[in-house]
């Protein structure tokens, strides 16, 4: 494959930037408005994702 590793790489450095800002931020508003009940949703959440990708 001929493809240019410095334009990938800052591709995905940037993707990943973006949508971890974006997720910082969204979850702040989220844990604002809805507190303790996201927490809660948040931690089923991973739990389900556990289970269904362990088993």
């Amino acid at each position: 494959m001929d493809v240019n590793i410095l334009i990938t790489a800052a591709a995905i450095g940037f993707a990943t930037f973006t949508m971890v800002t974006i997720g910082v931020m969204l979850g702040r508003l989220l844990g604002l408005m809805f507190g303790k009940c996201s927490e809660i949703v948040g931690g089923l959440v991973l739990i389900y994702d556990w289970f269904v990708y362990a088993l």
